[in-house]
Parts: C-alpha cells; structure tokens; sequence
C-alpha cells in the first residue's frame, strides 16, 4: 500500500541479491514530517493541562519508562509457526 501511495519503494538489497529494502520516497519523507508535526500538536495540546516543569518532568518519565522496557528485548522462542497451506478445493 505505502509503494503504490508512492510512500515508499523497493531497492535491491546492497548485501544480499536475493532480498530488497524498502526506502522511504520524497513523498514518503513529506507525508512523515506531516505526521511528526500533527504528533508534535496533539502531544502539546494533551500536556497544556501541566505546568512546564512539570510537563518536561511527566515526558522525562514516560521516555525514561519506555526505555527501560525496550532495553530488555526477549529472544525468540524459535522460527515463527507457519500455518499449514489450505487443501485446494476438489473440482
């Protein structure tokens, strides 16, 4: 859906011939910084209700969160399951 928007495109992967790399567009790029801006105004509006230090203070603590938890990234138990294909239909 992205590459047909025009959002995003698939590059032969530089290190492995077999695989591609999806590589954000211009557009893509312009949508994000849309996103990032209207990201940027909800956040404000949502933390208004806070006085400034505390405001910084209350963000501080969800990134401070945040991290910790992404920090600890549990392994994986092993391949991915796959399901079994469906049986085609008899004719």
């Amino acid at each position: 859906e992205l590459e047909q928007a025009g959002l995003a495109e698939r590059q032969p992967s530089p290190n492995d011939r077999r695989a591609h790399v999806i590589a954000v567009t211009k557009a893509g790029e312009r949508k994000l910084a849309k996103a990032e801006a209207v990201q940027a105004q909800v956040q404000g509006e949502a933390l208004n209700a806070l006085p400034t230090a505390e405001r910084k203070a209350f963000v501080q603590g969800l990134v401070t969160m945040l991290e910790g938890l992404m920090a600890d990234l549990p392994e994986c138990s092993g391949a991915p399951r796959r399901r079994e294909p469906r049986p085609k239909p008899l004719q």
